[in-house]
């Protein structure tokens, strides 16, 4: 379906990547990251041609550190979080949700490169930051509490993907 919607009249080429990172982000929850990284190969073409948005080119760019993530390649995936980082903060506000997330995923990925001290000191600030603007019973808040744990027993297992 993705392969026909430049030829589809109506379908912009935003369209098109937004279909392939929604792909793209499916195949990396069921694992299937080759799969993925192809639809983000993709997508990046379709990106550079018609010069995206930036809201379009940090839904992809965080697919993209997602899928390294999964993958195993924590130094390429803490640089991409770390590329996104401010983008995000200085675009939805450091409290905000989806900014949180990426602090998370940094923290989980500090724990895992063997730095449990800033994990630690990273996981209490998303906690802090989660139980005031989501709450306590909110799962994010849930997933990271538990993370903190994990973090401060230095049980790196429990954070593998």
């Amino acid at each position: 379906m993705i392969e026909c919607t430049d030829r589809v009249p109506g379908i912009s080429p935003r369209q098109t990547v937004l279909l392939r990172i929604a792909l793209a982000e499916a195949l990396v929850k069921a694992g299937k990251l080759d799969d993925a990284e192809r639809e983000l190969s993709s997508a990046a073409l379709t990106c550079e041609a018609a010069e995206m948005d930036t809201r379009t080119s940090l839904t992809f760019r965080s697919t993209l550190a997602a899928a390294a993530t999964e993958r195993g390649q924590h130094e390429d995936a803490m640089r991409h979080w770390a590329e996104l980082l401010p983008e995000f903060a200085a675009r939805h506000g450091e409290q905000h949700p989806w900014t949180l997330d990426i602090r998370y995923e940094m923290a989980q990925l500090r724990h895992r490169l063997g730095d449990s001290a800033a994990a630690v000191a990273d996981h209490r600030a998303v906690l802090d930051a989660r139980r005031r603007i989501l709450g306590e019973t909110h799962p994010h808040t849930i997933e990271s509490r538990a993370a903190l744990d994990d973090a401060a027993r230095g049980d790196a297992a429990t954070t593998e993907p």
